[in-house]
């Protein structure tokens, strides 16, 4: 296994900084931290890389916007970033090409082409030396020389030179570099070192990939037909060159036969294999509880464990690992919160005459079969679609929001939806009253502040809890607020005026 790629087509469109090439069909190579702002790619013409910072569009921090898409590139225009506080004042004047968020007093700032860092009061702190930094995670950055990626820590000591190929921040916050060949480098959130492996996590959960020759690691490898591995905790799965997986303790023991074509450790307690195209359940032992008789294991959620069989739906408990719910539906989702979503018609190509609805764990229908969509049970509540039209329910089947919407978004942590209508995006609150009518594009709230676009072409201005604008709408781009202070991009013309 190598380094995950990821193609995207024609979703944005990517210039090369060494021969113009325009680029809308592109590879970038994703090391894993799915909200990392600069992308590096090859050009489809000369070959060679770029880094190229995009803003990323997602539900995680994005309320709404007509048309959105994956990604968009900064583009290069007039105006200059510098840093703002929630009164709208400046604090940090509007001198900067490009701009990250502060985080425990620091903030990487670019200045004619070189990335440096400053403090709240806009001193240098890492003098401009950089062709980038990274955001500062509790105390360490990394950087990027000459194409190569280093480690920075916040005094501006460089704890590690630029000798690596890539650098991300894993899922435990920790700063990973990757040396094709040579494997990763981990640096703890103070900056300590705290391995060499060469397994870095790729937020999959249990298992990480062992990248390049396992049985540099693992000595006992070289005794086995070893063309893959991944680790899962204190067991490693091995993959033969005619594709069977086993199971083995890093001592080398076996605690599964290379006989299977897939192993999965769920957890501490229990592995899911495949065997003769089945799926079934075995404990660490090795020991049968589940039987191989179903199509697919969805995993467990909610103390369950979603199977299909001869392509029907039902459920096991995970405690008894008895089949509590027979596979009876056409289609079904995971519980959550007590209720899971099921479908009794179902076409896999059409929506027509499939009726989503839900049941609890004792297989009763809670809530009628009558939707065309639903989504799952979040904090009491789910979005559903009907005759075309959004609204929400709570776990009792009552019309919190009522049908009049044709897009809704999740809840956010303050409790606010963000709801499309002809006339644009609203923002509600749980119990549907509106809080922001009619914008082209909402943000999420951060430290009580929202960013809101209400015209396509419009530039962004913010808005407390309250919906009122804070300030009138004057910022061509933006970076929520952070430790009281917000990065904003501004034109040059507004500057001089």
């Amino acid at each position: 296994m190598t380094a995950s790629q990821i193609r995207l087509r024609g979703e944005i469109e990517m210039i090369c900084k060494h021969c113009n090439h325009i680029d809308s069909d592109w590879w970038y190579t994703y090391p894993g931290d799915d909200e990392r702002e600069n992308i590096e790619w090859s050009c489809l013409e000369c070959n060679k890389i770029n880094i190229t910072y995009v803003k990323q569009l997602s539900r995680s921090d994005f309320h709404g916007k007509s048309g959105v898409t994956s990604y968009h590139p900064e583009t290069d225009s007039d105006g200059k970033w510098g840093y703002i506080d929630t009164n709208g004042n400046e604090i940090i004047p509007h001198i900067y090409n490009d701009a990250r968020d502060f985080h425990k007093g620091l903030a990487s700032v670019q200045k004619n082409d070189k990335w440096g860092v400053i403090d709240k009061r806009g001193n240098e702190v890492i003098a401009f030396a950089y062709d980038y930094i990274s955001e500062f995670m509790d105390g360490v950055a990394y950087f990027i020389k000459n194409d190569k990626y280093g480690v920075v820590d916040n005094k501006g000591e460089e704890v590690s030179p630029p000798v690596y190929r890539y650098a991300w921040f894993d899922d435990d916050k920790n700063l990973v570099m990757y040396s094709e060949g040579e494997g990763a480098l981990i640096f703890d959130r103070k900056s300590r070192q705290i391995s060499e492996s060469i397994k870095p996590n790729y937020g999959s959960g249990w298992a990480n990939v062992i990248f390049n020759e396992p049985h540099k690691i693992y000595k006992w490898l070289e005794n086995l037909d070893c063309k893959e591995c991944l680790e899962f905790g204190e067991y490693i799965c091995v993959e033969n060159k005619d594709g069977k997986q086993g199971l083995f303790n890093k001592s080398g023991k076996e605690i599964l036969p290379l006989i299977y074509e897939r192993i999965w450790v769920c957890n501490e307690k229990v592995i899911e294999v495949t065997k003769n195209g089945k799926q079934g359940l075995l404990d660490i032992g090795g020991k049968e509880i589940i039987p191989f008789i179903y199509n697919v294991l969805y995993g467990i959620s909610d103390g369950m464990i979603r199977v299909m069989k001869c392509g029907k739906y039902g459920f096991i408990d995970e405690i008894t690992y008895q089949e509590l719910l027979p596979p009876v539906y056409e289609v079904a989702e995971d519980f959550h919160e007590g209720l899971a979503a099921v479908a009794k018609e179902w076409c896999e190509f059409s929506q027509e005459g499939s009726k989503w609805g839900f049941i609890d764990k004792q297989g009763n229908e809670v809530i009628p079969l009558i939707y065309d969509e639903v989504s799952e049970f979040k904090d009491g509540f789910a979005y559903v679609e009907k005759d075309g039209k959004m609204g929400i329910i709570d776990k009792t089947g009552k019309e919190i929001v009522s049908f009049e919407y044709t897009r809704i978004y999740d809840y956010d942590e303050h409790g606010f939806a963000c709801v499309y209508d002809d006339n644009g995006y609203n923002l509600i609150d749980k119990t549907g009253k509106l809080v922001i009518s009619t914008c082209y594009e909402i943000w999420k709230f951060h430290e009580g502040f929202a960013w809101v676009r209400l015209q396509e072409y419009g530039n962004y201005s913010f808005v407390d809890m309250t919906g009122e604008n804070v300030m009138p709408p004057i910022y061509d781009d933006f970076g929520h607020f952070s430790e009281g202070l917000a990065r904003v991009k501004i034109n040059e013309s507004l500057q001089e005026g």
